[in-house]
């Protein structure tokens, strides 16, 4: 239900700012992310590539290995 609610307040809004952990969420609900680390920008990027490198960067897996864009 609450995510019913998110997406309503998103189809009527240009922006929509989401804080969380929760990184289906965010893939669910976000088409652009800023990977905050420390206070830093340290990403910003469409959703897919930030995700694929946060997770790659916590755990030094991801999913699809050969998309990771290291920098």
């Amino acid at each position: 239900k609450s995510m019913d609610r998110m997406f309503s307040l998103i189809d009527k809004a240009n922006i929509f700012i989401v804080v969380s952990h929760d990184l289906r969420q965010v893939e669910a609900l976000c088409n652009r992310v800023v990977w905050m680390d420390h206070g830093k920008i340290r990403e910003d990027g469409p959703t897919e590539q930030v995700l694929r490198n946060y997770e790659y960067a916590m755990t030094g897996k991801t999913s699809n290995p050969g998309n990771v864009v290291k920098k």
